[in-house]
């Protein structure tokens, strides 16, 4: 999986020291509120690491990036632009972001950066993005991003991650 940087942000595959950085994520109630609130145990994730390990060489110009800040090389999170099986296959931009680098304009980076990206190197027709009906920051993000709510649909997901109705947003290439 190829290395990629935005102004501000180096979105990297991920590697075996990153365990303790989906913790910081995955277990933090603030940043698991509009994901159905259930914290991820340590234990999952250790299962899950590897599988991500394992994806990466066969998605080598897509799918999902730690990001770390240029600055500093703090992991701020990860950034993804991936098939989405559950949605007939269709592009999904997507981040999930520590709580401290909230308010920093990061997430909107990231994405419109992965939005670009995807049209302008991968020659996506259509990227789309689901979140939560109740979180309006994420839905202002990817507002900035380009990308415009166009319906209110059933999740796709277990119904314990993110719950029963999600938005769905997308963009398509011009």
């Amino acid at each position: 999986m190829i290395t990629l940087t935005t102004e501000r942000l180096k979105l990297r595959p991920f590697n075996e020291n990153d365990l303790q950085n989906l913790i910081d994520l995955d277990q933090d109630p603030e940043v698991m509120r509009y994901l159905g609130g259930k914290l991820i145990a340590t234990e999952d994730l250790q299962k899950l690491l590897p599988i991500l390990l394992e994806r990466q060489p066969k998605w080598i110009n897509y799918g999902t990036w730690m990001a770390d800040e240029l600055a500093t090389g703090q992991t701020i999170g990860w950034f993804t632009l991936k098939p989405l099986a559950q949605l007939n296959n269709e592009y999904e931009v997507g981040y999930r972001l520590k709580k401290k680098f909230w308010g920093k304009g990061y997430a909107t980076e990231g994405a419109k950066f992965l939005v670009d990206y995807g049209f302008n190197v991968l020659k996506i027709p259509k990227i789309i993005a689901c979140t939560d009906l109740k979180n309006s920051g994420s839905q202002k993000v990817l507002t900035k991003a380009g990308l415009t709510r166009v319906a209110d649909i059933p999740s796709p997901f277990a119904r314990d991650f993110i719950g029963g109705m999600i938005a769905k947003f997308e963009i398509h290439a011009v």
